[in-house]
């Protein structure tokens, strides 16, 4: 009985032992993607080098460009691109054009730029599809929490992409994807390392 007592014992200190644990890589980062594309469901769990990076000295406000990733059926990545947008909660127009935020200073903006790949190869980007945001009110991003201790972020999008630029190995891609009930949670983002010059 003792030895079993003991066993136990061993298990659980094992356990709280590692919940204490550091993080894995300071660069990587956890990531949880659902929602459907074109009406079909999907759910990606995926851990990827740089997949999100908290920026510190754009704006007032911390800043963050996300990339959520998921795999098809057959093995194909599509890479959905947000650049740079605020993180506090709330809401976001989702665009085509360029964004450009300001150093140190007060920023306003509220719309986030947003593109697409779909990638029949994730080394070769001779198999690439690249797609084109189409704006709208079908193409909108919600921040629902964002906790810089944690270096978590979590929110809702939306998002209508026609296809600019085809790859002939990348033939199941199609025309137009169109992402609703999209949900994505990320976790350990890792935070930019901010370089002050001497005075």
């Amino acid at each position: 009985m003792k030895i079993y007592l003991y066993a136990l014992l061993l298990a659980s200190y094992s356990l709280a032992a590692c919940d204490k644990q550091p993080p894995f890589g300071p660069r990587m980062v956890n990531e949880i993607v659902t929602g459907e594309v074109n009406g079909l469901p999907f759910k990606s769990e995926m851990t990827v080098e740089m997949g999100a990076n908290i920026i510190q000295d754009l704006c007032d406000k911390d800043v963050i460009w996300l990339n959520l990733l998921w795999k098809t059926p057959k093995g194909k990545c599509q890479s959905l691109f947000l650049h740079h947008l605020h993180c506090m909660p709330g809401n976001h127009a989702l665009t085509d054009s360029s964004k450009l935020h300001i150093s140190n200073g007060i920023c306003t903006m509220d719309s986030v730029q947003a593109s697409l790949q779909f990638k029949s190869d994730l080394v070769d980007d001779h198999g690439t599809d690249y797609y084109r945001l189409v704006e709208g009110p079908e193409s909108c991003l919600r921040i629902i929490a964002y906790n810089l201790e944690k270096r978590e972020i979590r929110g809702e999008f939306s998002a209508r992409f026609v296809r600019i630029k085809s790859a002939r190995k990348a033939a199941e891609a199609e025309d137009t994807l169109t992402y609703t009930n999209g949900k994505f949670i990320f976790g350990n983002i890792h935070v930019q390392e901010i370089i002050t010059e001497p005075r």
